[in-house]
């Protein structure tokens, strides 16, 4: 738990820093804008509520005249950032530029009939995505388009999931699903195993996933509405909810990972059960049931920030009983410490008419951007064609004097050594601690100003580099 403790710690402070979100408020009634759809590529200004909207995806552009599927923003418990934030998946196999959203490639040429689908990005290398074909698990390659067999199961129809599973937080497992056979199988990508497998009744899953950190299996149970929890050799533990409505594993304020669930709005940890109300139940409208004036989507994607979860939000009616709150495509991201703290992203604006047309919003790596579909349709403007807009807080978060960046590091990437860049001579030593907060390196700077990692395994790195004055900073960089 040190350790987690540890990641937590570094993510709080890398985007305490750097970043812009939203200001820290509590779920209230906001009224949207009618603001109109903003033009391809051009952000538009929600003045109202200090969001840039920009539309990422366009018929013409990408070549899909219908706009189905091929347009839309991943599932909101699908990343749709790989892990440095460079490119953005979305539809089935289209690939943007996340610096400015064009168009960069399509990978439907490797293998075609919609087999990205199910796809998910690596954790720790950002050229790489996982998929299912068939009965096929592979890696691909985004800029060789090297497509590389991993496994092949002895199943009809392989899935990651399906479509709510993820890959661990350190790329070593990956829960792979066949919904004709009804079985599920932990393999570790790592050592090409199977590690276990389970054969469920008739329809007995919805979805299976490996959780964050890796500790847990968990299946939505398809019969019972209820996700069960496995240790790592289908061995059941507990019951992590009843009724259980669109949710997403993600990381609370203290580590812990957690299951995090919009109907009603709440948490439970995986550890020992524990639920935690998010948002007062008094306060929102409706029965706990999938009811549509309350229902949306959970997303906890924000690894390089944990501690918040977003939720999108379809249209609903006004309150009738005077004392609940009420939603209107709104999206926001709740703290995860059940304090009730949201900030406020926006709204999708989506007439809600069909499944295609839900926000299902998830957050950048970061939790700076938000992504989300939208057919754009909540005043009756637009055509009910969906399509992926990004939304980002545009009002800087003011930084402490004492937080000043005082270091630029260079090449990151690197497969050898870092060069730090500084104003400053008072480094006294520098730790270096994996993603899940190990702690592998202790050094010093040279005379040179740089330090040798090459001798540690590819991956993810916290760099602590600590100061004279018992200060100090964190870097995060990539070991290639």
């Amino acid at each position: 738990m040190r350790e987690k403790s540890l990641f937590l710690l570094f993510s709080f402070i890398i985007l305490t820093v750097f970043a812009q979100v939203p200001p820290d408020t509590v779920w209230h009634p906001v009224e949207p804008s009618e603001i109109p759809q903003p033009e391809y590529l051009i952000p538009y200004n929600d003045v109202a509520h200090n969001i840039d909207v920009t539309r990422i995806s366009d018929a013409a552009v990408f070549g899909f005249p219908d706009g189905v599927g091929e347009l839309r923003a991943p599932y909101s418990k699908t990343q749709a950032w790989n892990m440095d934030m460079t490119k953005i998946a979305i539809g089935f196999g289209s690939i943007l530029n996340a610096d400015d959203y064009s168009f960069y490639k399509t990978l439907n040429n490797a293998i075609p009939a919609n087999g990205f689908n199910d796809g998910k990005w690596s954790h720790l290398d950002a050229d790489i995505r996982y998929l299912c074909n068939n009965n096929n698990f592979y890696k691909i390659n985004i800029e060789t388009e090297q497509l590389d067999l991993l496994y092949t199961f002895a199943v009809e129809e392989a899935r990651i999931g399906p479509f709510e599973g993820n890959i661990s937080a350190n790329d070593k497992y990956v829960v792979i699903t066949d919904h004709i056979g009804f079985q599920a199988y932990l393999y570790d990508i790592e050592l090409n195993i199977i590690i276990s497998e389970k054969t469920f009744d008739n329809n007995g899953f919805d979805w299976a996933t490996i959780t964050p950190w890796s500790d847990y299996i968990a299946v939505s149970n398809n019969n019972t509405g209820v996700v069960e929890l496995y240790d790592l050799d289908f061995n059941f533990l507990r019951n992590l909810s009843n009724n259980q409505q669109h949710a997403d594993f993600g990381i609370d304020s203290f580590g812990n990972e957690v299951l995090v669930q919009v109907t009603p709005l709440s948490m439970t940890r995986l550890d020992n059960g524990e639920v935690t109300d998010l948002i007062d139940e008094a306060l929102v409208c409706g029965n706990y049931t999938f009811d549509p004036s309350i229902a949306g989507h959970i997303s906890c994607r924000n690894f390089d920030f944990p501690g918040w979860a977003l939720v999108s939000t379809p249209n609903s009616e006004p309150c009738t009983n005077g004392i609940g709150f009420y939603t209107i495509t709104e999206i926001f991201a709740i703290k995860l410490d059940g304090s009730g703290t949201i900030r406020h992203y926006g709204y999708s604006y989506s007439d809600y008419i069909n499944y295609e047309g839900e926000a299902a919003a998830s957050f950048s790596p970061d939790g700076t951007k938000v992504i989300f579909s939208s057919s754009w349709n909540l005043f009756g403007t637009n055509d009910d064609n969906t399509l992926a807009y990004i939304a980002e807080y545009k009002n800087p978060l003011l930084i402490d004097d004492n937080t000043i960046d005082l270091f630029n590091i260079y090449p990151n990437p690197t497969d050898g050594f870092v060069n730090f860049q500084t104003n400053t001579d008072k480094i006294s030593f520098i730790e270096i601690y994996t993603i899940l907060g190990n702690k592998v390196k202790t050094a010093v700077i040279s005379n040179e100003n740089n330090i040798n990692i090459s001798s540690l395994n590819n991956g993810i790195y916290f760099l602590k580099i600590n100061l004279s004055d018992g200060n100090y900073q964190i870097k995060k960089i990539v070991k290639n």
